[in-house]
C-alpha cells in the first residue's frame, strides 16, 4: 500500500505580549470572560452520553452518497458497558464487571439508511433473489471487506454482528477488532470495500485521543 503524504502543518506565529494584554483588557472592559474549554476527566452517565453523542467529539462520522447515508460510530468500553447495564442497578461495581467484559476489544457501529425509508436489503433490488443474497452476505462475509488501517498496517475483524428487524428500516452491524494489535497513539482508519451497493472503498478516521477515551464515571 502507497503511503499518503500528509500535508505540513504550519506552527502559528507567537501572538505579541502586548497585543494579547489590551484585547485581554478590552474584553474584561466589555463585559466579556474568557471560558477555558477542557475535556474533564469524569462524567455522570447522563454527561457521557451527551458527550459522545456531539458530534464535535469524533465518536462518530457520516457520508451521504447519492439515497444512501453511512454512518460509523467508535464505541468506547465505557458506553458499551453502560449499554450492558441499562437494565441492571447502576453502581460502580456493574459498571467495572461490564466494562472487564470489553477487554481486548475496539468495537465500531455502521449504520445505512436510505432518504426514501426503505431498508437498505431491499434498496434498489432488480433480482428475486437479491435482498436475500445481500442479507446472507452481511451476515456471513461482510466482515471479510470491513478492516482498519494504522499508517501501513491493517487489522482484520475479529467478529461481527447483523441486527435487523422489520420495524426499523436501519441496517445496523457492529464490528469487533483486536485492541492488542493497535497503537493508542496513532489514528484508526475504519475501512468498508461496499460491495453491497458498489460505492468501492468508504474511509472513516478516528483520531487517537477517540480511541482511548476512557473516563471515570461517578455514579
Amino acid at each position: 500500500m502507497k503511503k499518503t503524504k500528509r500535508p505540513e502543518i504550519k506552527k502559528a506565529k507567537p501572538v505579541s505580549k502586548v497585543l494579547l494584554g489590551g484585547a485581554c483588557l478590552l474584553l474584561l472592559a466589555s463585559g466579556f470572560y474568557f471560558i477555558v474549554s477542557f475535556k474533564p476527566s469524569k462524567y455522570t452517565t447522563q454527561e457521557l452520553a451527551g458527550y459522545i453523542m456531539d458530534e464535535e467529539n469524533g465518536f462518530f462520522m457520516t457520508k451521504t452518497l447519492q439515497d444512501l447515508e453511512y454512518e460509523v460510530a467508535f464505541m468506547p468500553a465505557c458506553e458499551m458497558a453502560l449499554r450492558e447495564m441499562s437494565s441492571e442497578p447502576q453502581t460502580p461495581e456493574n459498571y467495572a464487571r461490564h466494562v472487564k467484559e470489553q477487554e481486548g476489544s475496539l468495537c465500531f457501529r455502521l449504520k445505512i439508511n436510505t432518504h426514501g425509508g426503505i431498508h437498505p436489503v431491499k434498496y434498489n433490488v432488480t433480482e428475486k433473489d437479491e435482498a436475500y443474497m445481500r442479507k446472507k452476505y452481511i451476515d456471513f462475509d461482510m466482515n471479510k471487506d470491513v478492516y482498519l488501517l494504522q499508517g501501513n498496517d491493517t487489522i482484520d475483524c475479529s467478529l461481527h454482528h447483523h441486527y435487523m428487524n422489520d420495524i426499523d428500516p436501519t441496517m445496523q452491524v457492529m464490528f469487533l477488532f483486536d485492541e492488542s494489535k493497535l497503537k493508542k497513539d496513532k489514528p484508526v482508519v475504519f475501512c468498508m470495500d461496499d460491495k453491497i451497493f458498489g460505492n468501492s472503498v468508504l474511509m472513516f478516521e478516528f483520531n487517537n485521543e477517540v480511541i482511548s477515551f476512557n473516563p471515570e464515571i461517578v455514579f
